[in-house]
């Protein structure tokens, strides 16, 4: 149970950071020179970065409350 405790911690500790090249990567897609193709190609890594954040976080929980 500690285990949990300390992992969902560090997530939790890394919340801000990943917030925070969120934010950067949606700034730098509203860029007017932004290329189109690039654009789509950083909203779709975003796109990833979030649901695998989702999921880790989602893991951890489930597992520390099992």
């Amino acid at each position: 149970l500690y285990y949990f405790q300390g992992t969902i911690s560090r997530i939790e500790q890394k919340m801000p950071e990943i917030d925070r090249v969120i934010s950067e990567v949606d700034q730098l897609c509203q860029e007017p020179y932004m290329d189109e193709e690039d654009r789509v190609a950083l909203l779709g890594k975003l796109k990833d970065l979030n649901t695998n954040w989702d999921e880790m976080r989602t893991e951890a929980l489930q597992k520390g409350t099992e």
